[in-house]
């Protein structure tokens, strides 16, 4: 199959990555709750996992980079993956379901940066569309939070655990359809100096002020997303929603995602990284207004249809920015810390707080979202002040 151009294979790496994360991100915390975990452990999971990723996904990024071999680096991950995730299902304990839980998403959480970097910085000398090639992730995103709905609602709860293990056997075989890395790469005694040079590289990356200013930016915007990444099934369905309408309204968010992502050459000539971000920061803050009231189900799917915005404009920014700042030497690294902190230090905030928000005020715990997205509109427009479009930090001299 390593005949197949280098934009089929990573597209077909991220639909692997997209429909363990479709059904995982809509349906996770209702399996936890059949289980016996209640709203604030759940939550609590969800942190744990956020919080971890912090030291994980940067380890993987810079291994990847010294080695310059992601494909090795993603299908490690991707074995534990599997592994973790069917101890969490055949065990009877609540305790070793928590921690294989939070250790299998720890292991899927290093992949996604690791395809997303070779994606963006491969498309150009392959000649293919980031945006393109992204969309079939998110298509396989809509497939799978439509699909798991149905099946949920068909067989029930328990049928989500093995159909998650099924797509990380999946993400295996596309971890080995990878290229290995960006130039040439790195072995044996090489990578001794590979890894210095990247450690390097990266110490001056996360000093450069306007590199943590856009951190601010890009990770508000997407942290706000804790509440409803963990709680949008639950509140919906307190509401009356069926399972299968709750799968069908979380499609079409990805859909209009889709439709953007379609567009996104055009949208980075024309928009440009830093405007992307705050569309992306000011059309969050709305949707989860309109969500925080629970209103009649036409602006529910407005709300959904925003995440165009909140989430494709505003990722469609950050990785313009990540491109345009940083070198290739590091675009594993430079990518892994805008997952842990859009994903993962204030994401855990995000979860953590979103438990206790749902146990007291319920669906009005989306407001404390909207206010997050503000903040990251506030700090795209510091960082419109303090970046000029050039690359942050210079290769290291003789590497």
């Amino acid at each position: 199959m390593v005949f197949l151009p280098v934009s089929v294979r990573l597209g077909i790496a991220l639909c692997a990555i997209s429909l363990f994360a479709g059904a995982y991100l809509s349906f996770f915390p209702v399996w936890l709750k059949a289980r016996g975990f209640d709203a604030e452990q759940i939550g609590l999971i969800f942190a744990a996992v956020n919080l971890l990723r912090v030291f994980t996904t940067p380890v993987a990024g810079i291994l990847a980079d010294a080695r310059n071999d992601r494909r090795s680096v993603v299908v490690v991950l991707a074995l534990g993956c599997t592994v973790f995730w069917t101890t969490a299902t055949l065990s009877p304990w609540l305790a070793l379901i928590a921690t294989a839980a939070v250790m299998g998403a720890l292991c899927h959480a290093g992949i996604g940066p690791l395809v997303e970097a070779a994606t963006m910085r491969l498309a150009e000398p392959y000649g293919f569309d980031y945006g393109t090639v992204r969309l079939f992730g998110s298509l396989a995103f809509i497939g799978s939070t439509a699909g798991a709905g149905y099946l949920v609602g068909a067989f029930g709860i328990d049928v989500l655990m093995p159909a998650l293990i099924v797509t990380l056997v999946l993400t295996i075989g596309a971890g080995l359809l990878l290229p290995a890395g960006i130039g040439e790469r790195a072995r044996g005694s090489a990578f001794s100096a590979g890894l210095a040079r990247t450690l390097r590289e990266a110490e001056a990356l996360v000093r450069h002020p306007t590199f943590l200013i856009f951190l601010g930016a890009a990770s508000c915007v997407q942290a706000s997303h804790a509440f409803y990444y963990v709680f949008f099934t639950l509140t919906l369905e307190a509401d009356g929603y069926a399972r299968e309408t709750i799968g069908l309204l979380t499609s079409l968010g990805v859909a209009a995602e889709v439709v953007l992502f379609a567009f996104a050459r055009p949208l980075f000539a024309r928009v440009g990284a830093l405007r992307l971000l705050l569309i992306g920061s000011v059309l969050a803050a709305i949707r989860w207004a309109i969500l925080a009231f629970l209103p009649a189900w036409p602006l529910v799917v407005v709300a959904q249809i925003l995440h165009a915005a909140s989430f494709g404009a505003a990722h469609l920014g950050a990785m313009q920015f990540i491109l345009k700042a940083t070198p290739d030497s590091i675009s594993s690294t430079a990518q892994s810390l805008y997952a842990i902190t859009a994903f993962g230090i204030v994401m855990a905030f995000g979860s953590f707080v979103s438990g206790f928000l749902f146990e007291t005020v319920g669906a009005l715990g989306f407001l404390a979202m909207s206010g997050l997205a503000l903040v990251s509109a506030a700090c795209a427009i510091v960082l419109a002040a303090h970046w000029e479009g050039g690359q942050l930090t210079p290769r290291a001299a003789g590497v």
